[in-house]
C-alpha cells in the first residue's frame, strides 16, 4: 500500500464542480419523470439522458474520497478523532436538511397539497410524519433525503474502516472490501446497504493508491481521455442494459451488478479527475457556471425535488397541459426549475449550509 502524502490531500475543484453535474443529472431525472406519459418513454429516454442512480453513486463515491482525505488530515486520538469527525458531518449537512423540510412541511400538511409529496396519504398526524422525516426514519416529505441516512451512517461508520485500515494496512483494506463485496453480491435483510457502503469506502481507498495513478493519469492523457469516455458510457449504459431484464429473480442480481459497475466507473472519474489533468472533462467542470452548481450542490439537491413539484402544479401543468411531447416538457421543466431553483440553493448555502460547516470547524477546534 502507497504511503499517503499529506501535500495532495488537497481541494480538487473538478471534484466538486462534478457534484453539480450529478445534482443536474438527479434534478433531470426527476423532470423527465414528472414528463413521461408513457412507459417506453420513462425506460428508454430517461435513462438514457440523465441516469438517476449512477448520479447518486457519484455522489456516494465522491463523498468517500473526500471523508477519507478529511480523516487522514485529522490528528489526535481515535476518539477524538471520532468525535470531531462525525460532528462536522452532522453540522455539514443537518442545517440545510432540517431548514428544506421544516419550509416543505406546511404544504406537505395541507390537504389541498399533500398529494404533490406523496403518492399516499400517512395514516398518522402530519406532525408525527414531520418528525419521523426529521429523524431520517422515513423520506415522505422530500423523497431525496433518502441518501441522507446513508450519508449519516456512512460518516459514522467510515472511521472505523479508516481506524482498521490503518492498524491492519494493506490486510485491513482487502478484508473490508471482500466483506462489503460478498455482502453486496448476495440477498439480505441488510438490502441493498452493503452495496452502499462499498461505493463510500471504494472512494475511501482511492487515496491508498494515489502515487501510482498519479503517474498512470499524468503520463497518457489520450489514454485518460478514452478511458473516460467510456467509464461514462459504460456508466449509463449499463443501467439501460438492466431494466431490460423483466424477471424479478434475475432483476435482483442485475441490480447489485449494475450498481457494482457504477461504483468501479465512479471511481475511475474520481481518480482521473483528482490525479490525471488536462482532459476536456477538467476544462468542462472548470467552467464558471458548473463550478458554481458544484458550489451549491447539496443545497440544490435538496431544494430541487419540491420546487420541481410546486412549479409542475402551479405552473407547468396549467401552462403546457399534458399533450405536449413528454421530451420537450421534460426538458423545460428541468431548465425552468432548476434557475428557480438554483437561486433558493444559493440562499440556503449562503445562509444555513456555510454557517453550519463554520460552526462545525469552529466548535471542533475550540474542544480540540
Amino acid at each position: 500500500m502507497n504511503q499517503i502524502d499529506s501535500s495532495r490531500a488537497r481541494f480538487v475543484p473538478e471534484l466538486e464542480a462534478l457534484r453539480g453535474v450529478a445534482a443536474l443529472m438527479v434534478a433531470l431525472h426527476h423532470s423527465l419523470n414528472a414528463a413521461a406519459t408513457t412507459p417506453a418513454f420513462e425506460r428508454g429516454i430517461i435513462h438514457l439522458l440523465c441516469a438517476g442512480q449512477p448520479a447518486v453513486t457519484m455522489f456516494f463515491v465522491l463523498s468517500g474520497f473526500v471523508l477519507g482525505e478529511s480523516l487522514r488530515r485529522q490528528s489526535g486520538s481515535q476518539n477524538r478523532v471520532f468525535e470531531s469527525f462525525v460532528l462536522r458531518r452532522l453540522l455539514r449537512i443537518y442545517p440545510a436538511f432540517l431548514v428544506t423540510t421544516l419550509l416543505i412541511a406546511p404544504l406537505f400538511s395541507c390537504d389541498s397539497t399533500r398529494s404533490w409529496f406523496s403518492q399516499t396519504f400517512p395514516e398518522a398526524h402530519p406532525i408525527f410524519t414531520i418528525l419521523r422525516n426529521l429523524l431520517f426514519i422515513e423520506a415522505t416529505i422530500n423523497m431525496v433525503t433518502w441518501t441522507l441516512k446513508i450519508e449519516i451512517v456512512a460518516s459514522i461508520l467510515l472511521p472505523f474502516f479508516h481506524a482498521f485500515t490503518v492498524c491492519f494496512k494493506s490486510l485491513g483494506l482487502g478484508l473490508i472490501l471482500v466483506s462489503l463485496l460478498y455482502l453486496a453480491m448476495f440477498p439480505s435483510r441488510l438490502g441493498r446497504w452493503p452495496c452502499f457502503l462499498l461505493m463510500f469506502y471504494v472512494g475511501y481507498a482511492l487515496p491508498l493508491a494515489q502515487n501510482w495513478m498519479h503517474r498512470l493519469w499524468n503520463s497518457r492523457r489520450l489514454y485518460l481521455s478514452l478511458l473516460l469516455s467510456l467509464a461514462f458510457i459504460t456508466w449509463i449504459a449499463i443501467h439501460i442494459m438492466a431494466d431490460s431484464n423483466t424477471a424479478i429473480e434475475a432483476r435482483g442480481l442485475a441490480n447489485r451488478l449494475v450498481l457494482l459497475v457504477e461504483t468501479g466507473c465512479s471511481a475511475v472519474i474520481v481518480s482521473a479527475l483528482a490525479y490525471g489533468s488536462g482532459t476536456p472533462l477538467h476544462r468542462f467542470l472548470k467552467l464558471p457556471v458548473v463550478r458554481f452548481f458544484g458550489m451549491i450542490s447539496f443545497s440544490f439537491y435538496l431544494i430541487h425535488h419540491a420546487v420541481l413539484l410546486v412549479m409542475e402544479n402551479l405552473v407547468i401543468a396549467p401552462v403546457l397541459g399534458t399533450n405536449m411531447d413528454s421530451l420537450l416538457r421534460g426538458l423545460g421543466a428541468w431548465l425552468f426549475t432548476s434557475t428557480i431553483a438554483s437561486f433558493f440553493a444559493w440562499l440556503l448555502f449562503e445562509y444555513v449550509e456555510k454557517p453550519g460547516v463554520a460552526f462545525g470547524k469552529k466548535l471542533t477546534k475550540s474542544a480540540a
